[in-house]
């Protein structure tokens, strides 16, 4: 049996798992309606938990969520985007 310290995380930086979080709800749609709200929303919380914050203004957050919705953006820019337009939180 394989023990949970034993197994390499696939996405090892917070950024690239916060990717593959709003990459996922985005393309999978596994909501009704709402799927981009909550993909932000998660993505935010969980930088939030990591001592990250998005520092960016409302249209370019607004763009970045529409282009990984219409799969214009994928994974690897959406990593790229994150390290580019993320702090670490004040207080933190």
């Amino acid at each position: 049996m394989i023990s949970v310290a034993e197994v390499d995380d696939l996405y090892p930086s917070v950024i690239e798992k916060a990717a593959s979080l709003i990459e996922s709800i985005l393309i999978n749609h596994p909501f009704k309606d709402g799927n981009k709200r909550i993909g932000y929303l998660l993505l935010r919380l969980y930088l939030l938990n990591n001592d990250l914050d998005i520092v960016a203004s409302q249209d370019n957050k607004y763009e970045f969520v529409i282009n990984i919705a219409s799969g214009t953006l994928k994974f690897d820019g959406i990593v790229s985007w994150l390290a580019s337009n993320t702090t670490k939180k004040i207080g933190a």
